[in-house]
């Protein structure tokens, strides 16, 4: 018996140890939002209509604004502006192969755009019409082929790509 209570003791501190090795711990505070984040990927999407872009190293901000931005981390320099939304810009999702992402918006639309060098552009979008929500989170499949979308009236709905 006393065996056993000491063996358990043992595991109990073992387990504790374990535990505090595994704890995630906030490294920065992220300001600059003024309402409910809706997603985070290096890029803040918030109910305040603005996506913020953070420098993950520092945790200061490195530009923001209500379109979806694509910028060079490396100069700091914004690259291009991806305009055709007619509402705020909630969410993105990069595809795995990172040619491509869409993004998702107030107007109830998810886009998908092509970045490859030099032919930026929308290449399609898709809507469910009897969805009148605005886009809040977005993710692609591994393949790429099946994108996820979530809307404001809870519903998620699944779409094939391409």
């Amino acid at each position: 018996m006393a065996a056993e209570k000491a063996e358990i003791e043992s595991l109990k501190k073992e387990c504790d140890g374990l535990r505090k090795k595994i704890e995630l711990k906030q490294r920065k505070n992220l300001k600059g939002h003024l309402a409910k984040i809706y997603a985070l990927q290096m890029v803040t999407a918030s109910q305040d209509g603005k996506l913020l872009v953070w420098d993950t190293f520092t945790g200061n901000k490195r530009g923001s604004g209500q379109h979806v931005c694509l910028w060079d981390l490396e100069t700091g320099k914004q690259k291009t502006v991806f305009t055709n939304h007619i509402g705020d810009c909630m969410t993105l999702a990069l595809s795995p192969d990172m040619n491509c992402f869409i993004s998702g918006a107030c107007d109830s639309l998810a886009k998908l755009w092509d970045i490859r060098d030099g032919t930026y552009q929308e290449v399609t979008n898709y809507r469910d019409s009897a969805i009148k929500a605005g886009v809040t989170s977005l993710a692609l499949s591994r393949s790429g082929r099946i994108l996820i979308a979530g809307y404001d009236d809870f519903n998620c709905n699944l779409s094939v790509v391409g």
